[in-house]
């Protein structure tokens, strides 16, 4: 987390009751939308991050390997 953040975009196997209570703390929104596209300072957010964060999966999945 970069600490900017408004909303969280995740996969539903993430979700639980503890994630969405401390987003809620944080003042985070945890409910994507799909029928709202991304803003244009989200899409660049996530191409500013999406090699950090690709790289962090693989080197995970590699971990397991």
């Amino acid at each position: 987390m970069l600490g900017d953040e408004v909303a969280l975009y995740a996969d539903a196997a993430y979700a639980s009751n503890e994630t969405r209570e401390t987003l809620a703390r944080l003042g985070i929104d945890d409910q994507a939308n799909r029928s709202k596209p991304l803003s244009s300072a989200d899409l660049l957010r996530n191409k500013r991050i999406a090699l950090t964060a690709s790289t962090a999966k693989q080197n995970a999945l590699s971990a397991l390997l």
